[in-house]
């Protein structure tokens, strides 16, 4: 089932244990966009200003809050459009790395 949370920066938007992110106030799931490197990423306004953000980082922060900080939030399957909170895991750089060159060479 989907839990949906508020995000840590802001209250006026929610992550999704699906990886999705949505305004709060009227439901509409926001559309990320894919960068060069396959992450997906998107635009939130805060007080008028228009901040871009990565959505694994932003559901992993709204599941794992302070837990989250100083590490890197990266994907188990490595496969960096697949969002969701199970597939998210917390670590080290050198984990993330280690985890992107095991799945890229099987």
């Amino acid at each position: 089932m989907e839990e949906w949370r508020p995000l840590r920066e802001t209250a006026l938007y929610e992550a999704s244990s699906y990886g999705r992110i949505r305004i709060a106030k009227t439901g509409e799931i926001l559309k990320g966009t894919k960068t060069s490197r396959r992450r997906i990423r998107v635009l939130l306004k805060i007080n008028g200003k228009h901040y871009a953000r990565y959505v694994n980082r932003l559901v992993g922060e709204a599941f794992w809050g302070a837990a989250c900080d100083g590490f890197d939030i990266y994907h188990k399957d490595a496969d960096t459009t697949n969002n969701r909170l199970d597939n998210l895991v917390i670590g080290t750089r050198s984990e993330a790395i280690r985890n992107y060159y095991k799945h890229k060479h099987q």
